[in-house]
């Protein structure tokens, strides 16, 4: 794939997204889920007594999560190759998020748990880095930061396409995890590439809190950004390859 071809994927993408509504809708029906959940939990808390319980609701919390999570995902997966394909409709996102969510369920906890443990690894590190170097705040971020790219791009990158190989494949968990890594092996470049370039997006959105950048995200990034990865392993001559 060229540099031309790497970026007219997101022009590409662009058009499909504008020219596909329900896309929004989708990314709209995550931010209203992971918001309802997030205020019942926090109205659960304060009701919550001891540490016993709290960690309890904690992990029931994160089940439910990823559970809904999952069944949107996967139906955001399965419409957008549809797009690619022909034609999407409504029928392919129940359709699909019907048959992947429990499968994709597992994936997104292995993402969840593994993009966690890179953050605790990464925080722990520069609070040490920092305390020994004397580092100040600015520079104890800006560590951390280079940390947690780095665990990302090392290690995290490997599982993702984990997701959409589930739904364009209809694979086991396993198969679905070995596939992704294989293919990031054979395209590794234009998947760092595409990995830094949604790293500086998200990392520039997370500066405008509030509502209105939680809108952005789930509405327009995600589902976007959904269309280029999609599109991009669809592309690639390997991505078929056992």
């Amino acid at each position: 794939m060229t540099v031309g071809e790497f970026f007219h994927m997101f022009k590409e993408s662009a058009k499909d997204l504008f020219s596909n509504s329900l896309l929004f809708l989708f990314g709209f029906m995550i931010f209203v889920y992971i918001t309802v959940l997030s205020n019942i939990s926090v109205f659960v808390n304060r009701r919550l007594t001891n540490s016993f319980t709290m960690t309890g609701w904690f992990i029931i919390f994160i089940l439910v999560l990823f559970a809904g999570m999952s069944y949107i995902f996967s139906g955001m997966l399965g419409f957008s190759k549809r797009i690619l394909e022909y034609k999407a409709e409504w029928s392919d996102f129940v359709s699909y998020a019907n048959r992947f969510w429990w499968r994709n369920f597992f994936i997104i906890l292995l993402l969840g748990g593994t993009g966690i443990l890179i953050g605790r690894i990464a925080h722990v590190l520069s609070f040490v880095a920092g305390k020994s170097l004397g580092f100040d705040l600015l520079a104890a971020q800006a560590f951390f930061i280079i940390i947690y790219f780095a665990g990302l791009v090392g290690g995290l990158i490997f599982l993702t396409y984990s997701n959409f190989f589930l739904v364009i494949k209809n694979l086991s968990f396993n198969r679905s995890i070995r596939h992704s890594a294989r293919f990031v092996s054979a395209h590794y470049p234009q998947t760092l590439a595409l990995s830094v370039i949604m790293f500086v997006v998200f990392f520039v959105l997370s500066w405008l809190a509030g509502v209105f950048g939680d809108l952005i995200e789930y509405t327009l990034l995600i589902p976007f950004f959904i269309l280029v990865l999609m599109r991009f392993i669809i592309l690639s001559r390997h991505s078929f390859e056992e």
